[in-house]
């Protein structure tokens, strides 16, 4: 082999090494500053409207991927200062907090901390939503903000336990935290073939099927909640019936129903949370 031919092979692995080194740095820095980048976009939007304040000197953004086994999904934990930033494997923010949250007196009551997060709400989100309520702390805990919940509305129907709830510091009434649980989660087309009624006598025959003295307690409402296989949302009857066990003991259970076909698609003990009004 003469000197040319060993050196346009020599030159050629060189390009292959070169080539392969820029795929991998994409890979493994380009590819994943999506998810940063998608964090930086979200936080630097906050900031630029005055929700949150973020610490110049101390702004390096480091992501670490973990898994939810539960749900069987991969997301991202960043972290920038004193912030704490979940991204799905999507790259939409599902929230974040303030680690170091602090307020030395309250100079906030919960009404105005009401009215401070719907401002902030709508500069974050754009699509509808409802107060829901203030989450009552623990007896013997104070916290350094308030926790206000929103229910997430499409078409006019809220999202059944898929709320938006944001953290107000209760001296400086800036954002402390954010978590919207409703991000990747879109409704089918509303479809309604059965009326109320239909809905409240299936649930009422299924009750009484386990359980005797079956009533409706409660107004029974439309909703959207989770279909059968947990991949979408489908508008649902919710109802509410109250009967007695077979140790005679009171339960009250919910019924989710599918507006379109009628069939339950869960149920589940009825409670009540503590909430301030």
């Amino acid at each position: 082999m003469n000197y040319k031919s060993k050196t346009v092979i020599i030159f050629g692995s060189f390009i292959f090494l070169l080539i392969g080194a820029m795929i991998s740095l994409y890979v493994f820095i380009g590819e994943g500053s999506k998810q940063i980048k998608a964090a930086k976009s979200f936080m630097n939007k906050l900031e630029s409207n005055n929700i949150i304040t973020l610490d110049k000197e101390n702004n390096d953004y480091k992501s670490t991927k973990k898994s939810d086994p539960e749900k069987k999904k991969e997301y991202y934990s960043i972290t920038v200062g004193d912030y704490g930033i979940t991204v799905n494997s999507d790259y939409n923010v599902l929230g974040f907090s303030n680690k170091n949250s602090k307020a030395e007196e309250v100079k906030i009551n919960p009404d105005e901390a009401k009215k401070i997060g719907e401002k902030y709400l709508k500069e974050i989100y754009t699509s509808g939503f409802k107060f829901k309520e203030i989450t009552k702390e623990e007896v013997g805990k104070s916290s350094p903000y308030y926790t206000i919940v929103f229910s997430k509305f499409e078409n006019g129907y809220a999202f059944y336990s898929y709320d938006l709830s944001l953290n107000i510091n209760k001296e400086t009434g800036t954002l402390d935290g954010y978590s919207n649980s409703s991000i990747d989660k879109e409704p089918n087309t509303i479809i309604i073939n059965l009326d109320v009624n239909r809905g409240e006598n299936i649930a009422l025959e299924d009750f009484s099927r386990l359980y005797k003295g079956g009533e409706i307690t409660e107004k029974s409402y439309e909703a959207f909640y989770d279909n059968k296989e947990k991949n979408s949302l489908e508008l649902c009857y919710i109802v509410t019936i109250k009967g007695l066990d077979e140790n005679s003991k009171e339960i009250k259970l919910k019924y989710f129903l599918s507006t379109d076909t009628g069939s339950i698609n869960n149920t589940e003990k009825s409670n009540v949370t503590n909430t301030i009004a």
